[in-house]
C-alpha cells in the first residue's frame, strides 16, 4: 500500500488514454514474485472516467488495487459533506475488529447504519456511524465477479451534480476521511478535512488474504489480474 503511491511509474500515453506502468521486484515490501502492473485511465465523451488495472506475477502472490480519489461534488474546498446524497447496492458487509481489520464475518446491513440501499442524506448519516468518526467500511457488493455492474452513486442536490460508480470487483470501499490529520492541504490553499470528502474504493474485501470465506485476492504465475472501475459524472435530472 506505501509502496505504490511512493514510486514513480512509467508513463506513456496510447491515444486518448493514460498508461501507467510498474515493477515491482521479487520481495520489495516483502511479496513474493515479480509483479509487473499496469494501469489506464480514460476519459470518455460519456462523462466517464475509466480505469482498467492489469497485473501478472512470477510467483503467487497477494493484490489487491484500488483508487483511493477523495470527492466532494460541491467543489474544491468545501468543508463538509452534509448535503451529499449516497447510494450503495450492499446487502451485507465486513465488520471490523478493534483494530480496523475485518473479522472474516458478513454481516448483513439491514437494521444497521451501514444500511445504503435508499439514497441517504449524509448529514443524516455519519453522526451515527462509528461514534460519529463516519465510514471506513468494506460494502459487498456487485452481481457477477468480473462483470462490470452499477454498484454506487453519490449525489449533491444543492449544486445538481451526481456520479455513478460500475465495477467488476465484489467490493467496495467507503471512507469519509475519518483518519485526516491536520495540516494536509490541497489546491488553493485549502486544508483537508475530517468529513469534508469520500472515497468509493472498488476493490476486493481487506484482510481477504487471511479470510478464507473472502473471494481470493492471490494471483498465479500464469494468470492476469483484471479489474475495471468506471466513474459517470453527470447532472441531477
Amino acid at each position: 500500500y506505501i509502496l505504490y503511491i511512493k514510486v514513480v511509474w512509467d508513463a506513456r500515453a496510447d491515444g486518448d488514454t493514460l498508461v501507467l506502468r510498474y515493477v515491482s521486484p521479487e520481495g520489495e515490501e516483502q511479496y513474493p514474485g515479480e509483479l509487473t502492473t499496469e494501469v489506464r485511465y480514460r476519459l470518455t465523451n460519456e462523462n466517464e472516467l475509466s480505469i482498467d488495472y492489469t497485473a501478472t506475477t512470477t510467483k503467487a502472490t497477494p493484490i489487491n488495487l484500488t483508487n483511493h480519489a477523495y470527492l466532494n461534488l460541491a467543489g474544491q474546498g468545501y468543508p463538509n459533506l452534509e448535503d451529499h446524497v449516497i447510494w450503495i447496492d450492499a446487502f451485507t458487509y465486513t465488520p471490523l475488529d478493534e483494530n480496523s481489520i475485518p473479522t472474516g464475518i458478513i454481516a448483513p446491513v439491514a437494521g444497521t447504519a451501514y444500511d445504503l440501499r435508499t439514497p441517504t442524506r449524509l448529514g443524516d448519516r455519519l453522526k451515527n456511524v462509528n461514534n460519529g468518526k463516519g465510514y471506513d467500511t468494506n460494502f459487498c457488493v456487485g452481481g457477477q465477479l468480473g462483470k462490470l455492474t452499477r454498484v454506487a452513486s453519490l449525489e449533491h442536490p444543492p449544486s445538481g451534480r451526481k456520479m455513478e460508480v460500475f465495477t467488476t470487483e465484489p467490493g467496495l470501499q467507503c471512507y469519509t476521511g475519518c483518519n485526516m490529520k491536520p495540516g494536509v492541504f490541497g489546491k488553493g490553499g485549502v486544508e483537508y478535512r475530517k468529513l469534508a470528502s469520500v472515497c468509493l474504493e472498488t476493490q476486493h474485501y481487506a484482510n481477504s488474504v487471511n479470510q478464507p470465506n473472502f473471494p481470493s485476492t492471490i494471483l498465479h504465475p500464469g494468470q492476469t489480474y483484471r479489474h475495471t472501475t468506471v466513474y459517470k459524472f453527470g447532472l441531477l435530472s
